[in-house]
């Protein structure tokens, strides 16, 4: 595993399926904080078959191509994480490729908050993407990452829709 100092505390390194627990760990602390900011009660049952779920997710898909993350450590402790699932979309006249990167599961724990992690994880993820002729980056956000992701060039659309099925 290549490590990168980003400073005399911090280093960041691309995650190995040796740190799923970690990512399963921040993925949960991430909806649990967004749940207690939005006064919706924490549902266990709920938390643990996402738990099971992303577990699977990152087992078949961490150390192949559709799926990156990447973990910030200060003083061998993991702090902050994040990653991207690739996946293919139709091409679009701003983007003749087809391929694309989901950001997801952003986390940073609370004493290192406001240290620029969350916005590290970012520039990790885009130059990925670039390195990879990625040309499209999309991600769903809560309101604690919002700056995050406008002051790294991401803009808000408002013409995104979802239905979600119970399965």
């Amino acid at each position: 595993m290549v490590s990168t100092l980003i400073d005399k505390h911090f280093q960041i390194h691309e995650a190995s399926t040796a740190d799923i627990p970690v990512l399963i760990s921040h993925h949960r602390k991430m909806f649990e904080d967004i749940w207690k900011f939005r006064n919706i009660p924490l549902d266990s049952f709920k938390l643990d078959r996402m738990d099971s779920s992303y577990r699977e997710k990152l087992s078949l898909e961490l150390g192949s191509e559709m799926c990156k993350a990447w973990i910030i450590k200060q003083a061998d402790l993991p702090v902050a994480s994040g990653a991207i699932s690739l996946s293919s979309m139709v091409p679009t006249p701003d983007d003749p490729s087809f391929h694309i990167a989901y950001v997801h599961s952003i986390f940073t724990e609370n004493d290192c908050r406001k240290k620029g992690l969350a916005d590290r994880i970012i520039k990790e993820i885009v130059e990925y993407c670039k390195s990879r002729r990625i040309g499209r980056i999309i991600l769903h956000s809560s309101e604690a990452g919002w700056s995050v992701y406008l002051n790294n060039g991401f803009i808000v659309s408002n013409n995104v829709m979802s239905l979600n099925l119970s399965v």
